[in-house]
């Protein structure tokens, strides 16, 4: 019995244990190793596979490695979406997104030193100022990162008509308004053309009307509801939307002052508005209807006329997921870079077909059809929102724009808009703070970067 329960053999026992769980370990990373293909490389192939063909897991968790051969490695693209070629598969479709909140939370990072999540798709929507005309329209101008393609730009402006009967402001208690919101906030009721009602909902642990619906003309009431805000401790901001929406007339309009939730539980669109926002961006907001709601759109193209094409922004493609959200007045656009056919024909020769289809707020779908065939001139439009999207890929390490640098692109921004504008302003801030290194140097320099050629890794991009 002593001779059983002598230190040796349980430390002999014990070191066999562990040696055991060592060697399985061991096997492990080196399956893993290989799954992965070791180091990440790349090649150079025409057209990009599509990342959606990626392996399905076995589902037989860790030990499946050790009895089944590893995966092949997937193939992706180096830039958010491959290019596509137009005759293997025509047509695209996305949400459009008609929401300022991703580009003023990025713009904040920005100016507080801390690099930003750009995202191209919210660039381009930043910029859309499109005013009264047609729903669907389309402007084309040079990519400003591959020679021989064009940014097609497709824009969606919905009419204004008319305010909608009530607007209930939702502001989030555990966040401070700055001096913007604050002056937006008060001049809501006195503005022109704005809701016949307003109220204001503070959403606490609890949701608290600071301001019951309350006519717009009564300045005064809402101007000391306003003063007297109280936005201490935590937010429950689903509940609140869900008050705000319990008391909403058909037409009305939530407004969230903040970045929460784009929906209210019940799945109800509502309007966002960043806290640090232009006090007009409130009041604009408050003014709308909604136009269309579970909106996508589907770009159709012609491969006579177009050879190959790519979607600028919406990680993924957007070819699934839920529609968005269209609110009458408010435009918004989408840049998708296409390589034409000799030219892409003649002015009157239509390079595809656009479709907006969603549903309107009595129930009904809302289909909008215009023919893609923008003016084989230069646009500034579509020009802006190439470059837009251009610093946007940059800020993002994007393959594409490696073959431009901030100086080019300042250069072109100085032409494309006014001094001081928008895209300036991050390229400003974008040279004085980048200092990362090409991580793509080991695939080859940039003079040989081939535009008409998609680069793939292997692995996750």
């Amino acid at each position: 019995m002593s001779a059983m329960l002598s230190p040796d053999p349980i430390r002999r026992a014990r070191r066999a244990r562990w040696t055991a769980r060592a060697a399985l370990l061991a096997l492990l990373a080196l399956a893993a190793l290989a799954g992965c293909g070791g180091a990440r490389k790349a090649s150079v192939e025409s057209p990009a596979p599509d990342p959606g063909e990626a392996a399905r897991p076995s589902g037989l968790g860790p030990l499946a490695i050790l009895i089944e051969p590893p995966p092949p490695p997937v193939l992706r693209p180096f830039s958010v979406n491959p290019t596509v070629a137009v005759a293997a598969r025509p047509g695209v479709a996305f949400a459009p997104l008609s929401d300022a909140t991703a580009y003023a939370a990025a713009r904040r990072r920005m100016a507080h030193g801390q690099w930003p999540d750009a995202r191209p798709e919210a660039f381009v929507d930043a910029l859309a100022d499109d005013g009264p005309g047609p729903v669907l329209r389309s402007a084309l101008a040079p990519s400003p990162l591959r020679p021989g393609y064009h940014g097609l730009r497709i824009a969606i402006a919905p009419p204004a008509g008319s305010p909608p009967p009530l607007a209930v402001v939702v502001v989030e208690a555990r966040r401070a308004l700055t001096g913007p919101a604050r002056v937006a906030l008060s001049a809501l009721a006195a503005a022109p053309d704005g809701p016949p009602r307003v109220a204001l909902l503070v959403a606490g642990e609890r949701p608290v009307w600071a301001c019951p619906p309350t006519p717009r003309a009564d300045v005064d009431r809402w101007r000391a509801a306003v003063d007297a805000l109280d936005l201490a401790g935590p937010a429950d901001v689903p509940r609140a939307l869900a008050a705000a929406r319990a008391r909403l007339p058909s037409g009305g309009v939530v407004v969230l002052l903040g970045e929460g939730p784009a929906r209210d539980p019940a799945g109800h669109p509502v309007a966002r508005v960043a806290p640090d926002a232009p006090p007009t961006a409130l009041i604009d907001a408050a003014r709308r209807r909604l136009w269309a709601d579970d909106v996508r759109v589907e770009l159709s193209l012609d491969a006579r006329r177009v050879e190959r094409y790519r979607l600028v922004g919406f990680d993924g493609g957007g070819a699934g997921g839920p529609g968005g959200a269209l609110w009458a007045g408010r435009p918004t656009a989408a840049l998708i870079e296409v390589l034409l056919v000799d030219g892409g024909g003649e002015a009157g020769e239509a390079l595809g077909v656009a479709r907006i289809r969603g549903r309107a707020a009595d129930g009904s779908t809302r289909v909008v059809t215009a023919a893609v065939d923008p003016p084989r001139t230069p646009d500034p439009r579509a020009a802006r929102a190439g470059l837009a999207a251009a610093v946007a890929e940059k800020l993002r390490g994007a393959w594409w724009p490696r073959a431009i640098g901030w100086a080019a692109l300042a250069e072109r921004a100085r032409v494309i808009e006014p001094r001081g504008g928008p895209l300036g302003w991050w390229i400003e801030r974008a040279m004085a703070l980048d200092r990362r290194p090409d991580r793509f140097v080991e695939h080859g320099p940039v003079e040989a970067m081939d535009p008409h050629a998609v680069p793939v890794l292997r692995g996750s991009p």
